[in-house]
Protein backbone atom coordinates (compact mmCIF):
# COMPACT_ATOMS: atom_id res chain seq x y z
CA UNK A 1 0.00 0.00 0.00
CA UNK A 2 2.83 2.71 1.09
CA UNK A 3 5.89 1.20 -0.26
CA UNK A 4 5.12 0.93 -4.11
CA UNK A 5 2.70 2.47 -6.89
CA UNK A 6 1.73 1.61 -10.41
CA UNK A 7 2.24 4.30 -12.43
CA UNK A 8 0.95 4.71 -16.61
CA UNK A 9 3.68 5.34 -19.12
CA UNK A 10 0.86 6.73 -20.49
CA UNK A 11 -0.51 9.75 -18.39
CA UNK A 12 1.44 9.43 -15.26
CA UNK A 13 -1.47 8.45 -12.81
CA UNK A 14 -0.21 6.63 -10.16
CA UNK A 15 -2.68 4.06 -8.38
CA UNK A 16 -1.72 2.98 -4.66
CA UNK A 17 -2.95 -0.48 -3.54
CA UNK A 18 -6.38 0.47 -2.79
CA UNK A 19 -7.04 1.53 -6.33
CA UNK A 20 -5.91 -1.74 -8.14
CA UNK A 21 -9.71 -3.07 -8.05
CA UNK A 22 -10.33 0.42 -10.36
CA UNK A 23 -7.85 -1.36 -13.17
CA UNK A 24 -8.99 -3.30 -16.12
CA UNK A 25 -7.03 -5.58 -18.23
CA UNK A 26 -3.87 -4.68 -16.25
CA UNK A 27 -4.06 -1.49 -18.11
CA UNK A 28 -4.12 2.27 -16.89
CA UNK A 29 -8.05 3.41 -16.95
CA UNK A 30 -6.86 5.58 -20.04
CA UNK A 31 -5.07 2.30 -21.68
CA UNK A 32 -1.93 2.73 -21.34
CA UNK A 33 0.64 0.02 -19.72
CA UNK A 34 1.51 0.25 -15.85
CA UNK A 35 5.15 -0.17 -14.43
CA UNK A 36 5.82 -0.70 -10.63
CA UNK A 37 7.69 2.01 -9.08
CA UNK A 38 8.77 2.57 -5.35
CA UNK A 39 6.90 5.29 -3.75
CA UNK A 40 9.85 7.64 -2.35
CA UNK A 41 6.60 9.29 -0.60
CA UNK A 42 5.05 6.88 1.17
CA UNK A 43 5.48 5.91 5.03
CA UNK A 44 7.21 2.05 5.11
CA UNK A 45 9.66 0.39 7.59
CA UNK A 46 10.01 -3.09 5.93
CA UNK A 47 13.33 -3.69 7.54
CA UNK A 48 10.97 -4.49 10.77
CA UNK A 49 9.15 -7.55 9.36
CA UNK A 50 11.86 -10.02 9.77
CA UNK A 51 11.08 -9.38 13.84
CA UNK A 52 7.29 -9.77 13.16
CA UNK A 53 5.75 -12.09 15.36
CA UNK A 54 3.68 -13.59 12.42
CA UNK A 55 3.96 -17.22 13.61
CA UNK A 56 2.47 -16.42 16.90
CA UNK A 57 6.47 -16.77 18.44
CA UNK A 58 5.71 -13.92 20.74
CA UNK A 59 7.39 -15.39 24.06
CA UNK A 60 10.33 -16.50 21.43
CA UNK A 61 11.00 -13.20 20.33
CA UNK A 62 10.51 -11.58 23.36
CA UNK A 63 13.17 -14.23 24.99
CA UNK A 64 15.59 -12.72 22.39
CA UNK A 65 15.52 -9.19 23.43
CA UNK A 66 18.24 -7.66 25.57
CA UNK A 67 17.34 -6.38 28.86
CA UNK A 68 17.59 -2.96 27.47
CA UNK A 69 15.26 -3.63 24.62
CA UNK A 70 12.72 -5.38 26.91
CA UNK A 71 12.37 -2.16 29.19
CA UNK A 72 11.63 -0.25 25.84
CA UNK A 73 9.34 -3.14 24.49
CA UNK A 74 6.87 -2.42 27.53
CA UNK A 75 7.72 1.29 27.24
CA UNK A 76 6.57 0.98 23.64
CA UNK A 77 3.59 -0.62 24.32
CA UNK A 78 2.49 1.83 26.69
CA UNK A 79 2.70 4.12 24.24
CA UNK A 80 0.30 2.24 20.99
CA UNK A 81 -2.27 1.80 24.10
CA UNK A 82 -2.63 5.34 24.91
CA UNK A 83 -6.05 5.75 24.86
CA UNK A 84 -8.41 8.31 24.45
CA UNK A 85 -10.59 9.85 26.73
CA UNK A 86 -13.66 8.25 27.10
CA UNK A 87 -16.20 8.13 24.07
CA UNK A 88 -19.98 6.96 25.04
CA UNK A 89 -20.74 4.33 23.29
CA UNK A 90 -23.99 3.16 24.87
CA UNK A 91 -26.67 3.93 27.02
CA UNK A 92 -28.23 2.13 30.08
CA UNK A 93 -31.34 3.13 30.96
CA UNK A 94 -34.32 2.20 33.72
CA UNK A 95 -37.47 2.84 32.04
CA UNK A 96 -41.06 2.69 33.27
CA UNK A 97 -43.85 1.97 31.20
CA UNK A 98 -47.52 1.33 31.42
CA UNK A 99 -48.08 -2.23 30.59
CA UNK A 100 -51.75 -3.58 31.46
CA UNK A 101 -52.87 -0.99 33.37
CA UNK A 102 -49.40 -0.33 36.09
CA UNK A 103 -46.49 0.62 35.89
CA UNK A 104 -43.33 -1.31 34.77
CA UNK A 105 -39.44 -0.89 34.93
CA UNK A 106 -37.33 -1.97 33.04
CA UNK A 107 -33.54 -1.85 31.90
CA UNK A 108 -32.70 -1.46 28.49
CA UNK A 109 -29.42 -0.46 25.94
CA UNK A 110 -29.04 1.83 23.41
CA UNK A 111 -26.71 3.03 21.21
CA UNK A 112 -25.28 6.51 22.26
CA UNK A 113 -25.25 9.18 19.31
CA UNK A 114 -24.63 12.73 19.53
CA UNK A 115 -27.44 14.58 20.19
CA UNK A 116 -29.73 12.17 20.60
CA UNK A 117 -32.80 12.71 22.19
CA UNK A 118 -33.04 9.67 24.34
CA UNK A 119 -36.69 10.22 25.68
CA UNK A 120 -37.43 10.89 22.22
CA UNK A 121 -36.19 7.20 21.33
CA UNK A 122 -37.84 4.96 24.39
CA UNK A 123 -41.08 6.96 23.70
CA UNK A 124 -40.90 5.58 19.95
CA UNK A 125 -40.23 2.10 21.52
CA UNK A 126 -42.00 1.84 24.32
CA UNK A 127 -45.23 4.27 23.85
CA UNK A 128 -45.79 7.68 24.79
CA UNK A 129 -46.33 7.30 28.39
CA UNK A 130 -42.51 5.83 29.02
CA UNK A 131 -40.45 7.92 31.38
CA UNK A 132 -36.60 7.42 32.25
CA UNK A 133 -35.82 6.70 35.47
CA UNK A 134 -31.96 6.84 35.14
CA UNK A 135 -29.71 7.14 32.69
CA UNK A 136 -25.81 5.39 33.05
CA UNK A 137 -23.21 5.95 29.98
CA UNK A 138 -21.02 3.37 29.35
CA UNK A 139 -17.55 4.88 27.39
CA UNK A 140 -14.87 3.41 25.18
CA UNK A 141 -11.28 4.50 25.80
CA UNK A 142 -10.07 3.34 22.32
CA UNK A 143 -5.99 3.25 22.04
CA UNK A 144 -3.85 4.70 19.26
CA UNK A 145 -3.60 1.50 17.68
CA UNK A 146 -6.96 -0.35 19.02
CA UNK A 147 -6.21 -4.10 18.67
CA UNK A 148 -3.40 -6.25 21.23
CA UNK A 149 -2.05 -8.23 19.49
CA UNK A 150 -0.86 -5.42 16.71
CA UNK A 151 0.28 -3.11 19.64
CA UNK A 152 2.55 -6.48 20.47
CA UNK A 153 3.68 -7.07 17.13
CA UNK A 154 4.91 -3.60 16.19
CA UNK A 155 6.64 -2.97 19.62
CA UNK A 156 8.85 -6.47 19.13
CA UNK A 157 8.96 -5.23 15.41
CA UNK A 158 10.33 -2.01 15.90
CA UNK A 159 12.53 -2.52 19.21
CA UNK A 160 14.25 -5.66 17.65
CA UNK A 161 14.96 -3.20 14.69
CA UNK A 162 16.33 -0.45 16.64
CA UNK A 163 18.43 -3.15 18.92
CA UNK A 164 20.21 -4.61 15.69
CA UNK A 165 20.89 -1.11 14.45
CA UNK A 166 21.99 0.00 18.06
CA UNK A 167 24.41 -2.65 17.82
CA UNK A 168 25.91 -2.04 14.51
CA UNK A 169 27.28 1.36 15.93
CA UNK A 170 27.46 0.86 19.84
CA UNK A 171 30.96 0.14 20.00
CA UNK A 172 32.36 2.53 17.61
CA UNK A 173 30.14 5.20 19.65
CA UNK A 174 31.90 4.40 23.53
CA UNK A 175 35.00 4.09 21.76
CA UNK A 176 34.40 7.51 20.73
CA UNK A 177 32.53 8.72 24.26
CA UNK A 178 34.45 6.54 26.88
CA UNK A 179 38.13 7.48 28.14
CA UNK A 180 38.90 3.81 28.77
CA UNK A 181 36.75 1.75 26.66
CA UNK A 182 39.46 -1.38 26.81
CA UNK A 183 39.15 -1.20 30.99
CA UNK A 184 35.18 -1.16 30.59
CA UNK A 185 35.45 -4.45 28.30
CA UNK A 186 37.55 -5.97 31.17
CA UNK A 187 35.18 -4.61 34.02
CA UNK A 188 32.34 -6.89 31.47
CA UNK A 189 34.03 -9.41 31.47
CA UNK A 190 35.03 -9.28 34.85
CA UNK A 191 31.47 -9.32 35.97
CA UNK A 192 30.74 -12.35 33.57
CA UNK A 193 33.33 -14.69 35.16
CA UNK A 194 32.09 -13.74 38.78
CA UNK A 195 28.72 -14.50 37.90
CA UNK A 196 29.36 -18.21 36.43
CA UNK A 197 31.79 -18.93 39.81
CA UNK A 198 29.17 -17.80 41.68
CA UNK A 199 26.75 -20.29 39.95
CA UNK A 200 29.12 -22.89 39.89
CA UNK A 201 29.65 -22.44 43.75
CA UNK A 202 25.90 -21.46 44.61
CA UNK A 203 24.83 -23.59 47.47
CA UNK A 204 21.87 -21.38 47.95
CA UNK A 205 22.67 -19.16 50.71
CA UNK A 206 23.77 -16.19 49.34
CA UNK A 207 24.78 -15.86 45.83
CA UNK A 208 24.49 -12.19 45.47
CA UNK A 209 27.67 -12.91 48.28
CA UNK A 210 29.33 -14.62 46.27
CA UNK A 211 29.38 -13.09 43.13
CA UNK A 212 30.57 -9.81 44.97
CA UNK A 213 33.40 -11.98 46.24
CA UNK A 214 34.58 -13.03 43.01
CA UNK A 215 34.15 -9.58 41.15
CA UNK A 216 36.26 -8.38 43.58
CA UNK A 217 38.70 -10.80 43.14
CA UNK A 218 39.04 -10.83 39.42
CA UNK A 219 38.89 -6.86 38.93
CA UNK A 220 41.55 -6.52 41.53
CA UNK A 221 43.83 -9.15 39.50
CA UNK A 222 43.32 -6.82 36.67
CA UNK A 223 44.62 -3.98 38.83
CA UNK A 224 40.77 -2.40 38.25
CA UNK A 225 40.47 -2.21 41.78
CA UNK A 226 42.98 -1.12 44.50
CA UNK A 227 43.53 -3.23 47.98
CA UNK A 228 41.18 -1.01 49.52
CA UNK A 229 38.37 -2.24 47.15
CA UNK A 230 37.92 0.79 45.36
CA UNK A 231 37.22 1.49 41.75
CA UNK A 232 39.60 3.76 39.50
CA UNK A 233 37.76 7.18 39.23
CA UNK A 234 38.13 6.91 35.35
CA UNK A 235 36.85 3.81 35.12
CA UNK A 236 33.50 4.33 37.59
CA UNK A 237 32.95 7.31 35.25
CA UNK A 238 33.39 5.46 32.58
CA UNK A 239 30.32 2.80 33.71
CA UNK A 240 28.22 5.59 34.49
CA UNK A 241 28.61 7.05 31.06
CA UNK A 242 27.78 3.36 29.65
CA UNK A 243 24.74 2.91 31.50
CA UNK A 244 23.26 6.26 30.56
CA UNK A 245 24.12 6.15 26.72
CA UNK A 246 22.65 2.88 26.36
CA UNK A 247 19.34 3.28 28.24
CA UNK A 248 18.92 6.32 26.04
CA UNK A 249 19.90 4.38 22.95
CA UNK A 250 17.37 1.43 23.37
CA UNK A 251 14.87 3.57 24.99
CA UNK A 252 14.58 6.41 22.88
CA UNK A 253 15.81 4.97 18.97
CA UNK A 254 12.87 2.75 18.88
CA UNK A 255 10.08 5.35 19.92
CA UNK A 256 11.56 7.91 17.79
CA UNK A 257 11.07 5.04 14.70
CA UNK A 258 7.80 4.42 15.65
CA UNK A 259 6.25 7.76 16.10
CA UNK A 260 7.98 9.38 13.19
CA UNK A 261 6.25 6.69 11.19
CA UNK A 262 3.41 7.52 12.83
CA UNK A 263 3.64 11.05 12.61
CA UNK A 264 4.51 11.20 8.76
CA UNK A 265 1.35 8.98 8.49
CA UNK A 266 -0.70 11.06 9.80
CA UNK A 267 0.61 14.21 8.87
CA UNK A 268 0.92 12.79 4.91
CA UNK A 269 -3.03 11.16 4.43
CA UNK A 270 -6.54 12.09 5.35
CA UNK A 271 -9.13 11.44 7.78
CA UNK A 272 -11.00 9.63 4.76
CA UNK A 273 -7.90 7.49 4.09
CA UNK A 274 -7.08 6.21 7.57
CA UNK A 275 -10.43 5.29 8.26
CA UNK A 276 -11.12 3.43 5.19
CA UNK A 277 -7.52 1.46 4.73
CA UNK A 278 -5.25 0.20 7.12
CA UNK A 279 -1.89 1.09 5.79
CA UNK A 280 1.38 0.50 7.87
CA UNK A 281 -0.36 0.64 10.97
CA UNK A 282 -3.47 -2.08 11.23
CA UNK A 283 -6.20 -0.66 13.48
CA UNK A 284 -4.74 2.88 13.74
CA UNK A 285 -6.64 5.56 15.76
CA UNK A 286 -7.93 8.06 12.40
CA UNK A 287 -7.87 11.08 14.74
CA UNK A 288 -6.16 11.66 18.01
CA UNK A 289 -7.37 13.51 20.82
CA UNK A 290 -5.52 15.78 23.09
CA UNK A 291 -4.72 13.03 25.48
CA UNK A 292 -3.23 10.86 22.67
CA UNK A 293 -1.43 13.38 21.04
CA UNK A 294 0.81 13.58 24.78
CA UNK A 295 2.11 10.40 23.61
CA UNK A 296 3.94 12.53 20.82
CA UNK A 297 6.98 13.99 22.79
CA UNK A 298 9.29 15.44 21.16
CA UNK A 299 12.44 13.39 20.85
CA UNK A 300 15.96 14.00 22.53
CA UNK A 301 18.40 16.10 20.13
CA UNK A 302 21.33 14.07 20.92
CA UNK A 303 19.56 11.21 19.90
CA UNK A 304 18.25 12.35 16.40
CA UNK A 305 21.75 13.31 15.79
CA UNK A 306 23.19 10.19 16.93
CA UNK A 307 20.86 8.45 14.50
CA UNK A 308 21.49 10.81 11.57
CA UNK A 309 25.25 10.34 11.65
CA UNK A 310 25.59 6.18 12.68
CA UNK A 311 22.46 5.34 11.04
CA UNK A 312 22.04 7.69 8.02
CA UNK A 313 18.58 8.46 9.10
CA UNK A 314 15.98 10.81 7.40
CA UNK A 315 14.69 12.01 10.85
CA UNK A 316 15.20 15.52 12.17
CA UNK A 317 14.25 17.35 15.44
CA UNK A 318 10.75 18.56 15.49
CA UNK A 319 10.21 20.90 18.60
CA UNK A 320 6.36 21.01 19.89
CA UNK A 321 5.83 17.28 17.88
CA UNK A 322 1.98 17.53 19.39
CA UNK A 323 1.69 20.95 18.45
CA UNK A 324 2.10 20.25 14.84
CA UNK A 325 -0.11 17.24 14.97
CA UNK A 326 -2.92 19.08 16.52
CA UNK A 327 -2.63 21.39 14.29
CA UNK A 328 -3.16 19.08 11.09
CA UNK A 329 -6.09 18.11 13.10
CA UNK A 330 -7.35 21.26 12.75
CA UNK A 331 -6.21 21.93 8.88
CA UNK A 332 -7.95 18.63 8.33
CA UNK A 333 -11.40 19.40 9.79
CA UNK A 334 -11.09 23.25 7.96
CA UNK A 335 -10.56 21.54 4.54
CA UNK A 336 -13.51 18.97 5.33
CA UNK A 337 -15.42 19.47 2.27
CA UNK A 338 -12.93 21.52 0.35
CA UNK A 339 -12.12 19.00 -1.64
CA UNK A 340 -8.29 19.88 -1.51
CA UNK A 341 -5.77 16.62 -1.67
CA UNK A 342 -4.04 15.62 1.45
CA UNK A 343 -0.49 14.31 0.82
CA UNK A 344 2.90 14.53 1.70
CA UNK A 345 3.34 18.41 0.51
CA UNK A 346 0.45 19.15 2.78
CA UNK A 347 2.51 17.67 5.71
CA UNK A 348 5.62 19.28 5.32
CA UNK A 349 4.06 22.41 4.79
CA UNK A 350 2.58 22.04 8.41
CA UNK A 351 5.98 20.72 9.67
CA UNK A 352 7.37 24.25 8.27
CA UNK A 353 5.33 26.42 9.62
CA UNK A 354 4.35 24.68 13.58
CA UNK A 355 8.13 22.64 13.54
CA UNK A 356 9.95 26.20 12.85
CA UNK A 357 11.68 23.87 10.40
CA UNK A 358 13.12 25.46 6.55
CA UNK A 359 10.99 24.34 3.41
CA UNK A 360 14.09 22.97 2.20
CA UNK A 361 14.20 21.00 4.84
CA UNK A 362 10.93 19.62 5.08
CA UNK A 363 11.23 19.28 1.16
CA UNK A 364 13.74 16.71 2.03
CA UNK A 365 12.31 14.93 5.13
CA UNK A 366 9.07 14.05 2.94
CA UNK A 367 11.24 13.34 -0.19
CA UNK A 368 9.39 16.33 -2.36
CA UNK A 369 10.31 19.39 -4.27
CA UNK A 370 10.23 22.68 -2.09
CA UNK A 371 8.22 24.28 -4.86
CA UNK A 372 5.63 21.87 -3.51
CA UNK A 373 5.87 22.64 -0.05
CA UNK A 374 6.02 25.98 -0.93
CA UNK A 375 2.90 26.53 -2.94
CA UNK A 376 1.27 24.40 0.41
CA UNK A 377 1.90 26.79 2.85
CA UNK A 378 0.92 29.39 0.92
CA UNK A 379 -2.60 27.88 0.71
CA UNK A 380 -2.53 27.22 4.25
CA UNK A 381 -1.60 30.41 5.13
CA UNK A 382 -4.44 31.47 2.88
CA UNK A 383 -6.57 28.57 4.83
CA UNK A 384 -5.70 30.76 8.27
CA UNK A 385 -5.95 33.93 7.54
CA UNK A 386 -7.62 34.79 4.18
CA UNK A 387 -5.52 38.32 2.67
CA UNK A 388 -7.74 39.00 -0.05
CA UNK A 389 -11.22 39.83 -0.72
CA UNK A 390 -11.79 37.05 -3.13
CA UNK A 391 -9.92 34.70 -0.86
CA UNK A 392 -12.76 35.95 2.34
CA UNK A 393 -15.25 35.50 0.26
CA UNK A 394 -14.25 31.63 -1.01
CA UNK A 395 -13.72 30.57 2.07
CA UNK A 396 -17.21 31.83 3.54
CA UNK A 397 -18.84 30.44 0.77
CA UNK A 398 -17.72 26.80 1.33
CA UNK A 399 -18.40 27.25 4.62
CA UNK A 400 -21.76 27.75 3.98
Amino acid sequence: EEFATLECTSCQRKYKGHEISLLKFKNCQCGGSLQLHVNTEGVYRLEIIPFLPLSGDYMVKLSELSPQSRQAFRSMVRILKQEKRGIVKTVSLVIKVMEDGRWVRKRVTIDAHDEANYEKEIRSQYGSNARIEMMQFHRKKPSIINDKQVQTALSLGYVKYAETQIFQFLPALLEQSLQDLGKVKEYQESLEVAERKANKYDDGDDQDGLKKFFLKKELKERDIMDKEGNLNETIQQDLKNKELIEKNLFQEIPRIYILWDLLRYYLTTSYDRRNKHSGPFPYLRPGLDSNQIKAFQDFKKDVVEIMQEHLFEKIEFIPGMGKVLFSKFSVEKKMKGLHLQMGSALGAAIVAIEGNLTVEETAELFSITPKAVQKEKETLETLQKPASSKARQFMAMMKK
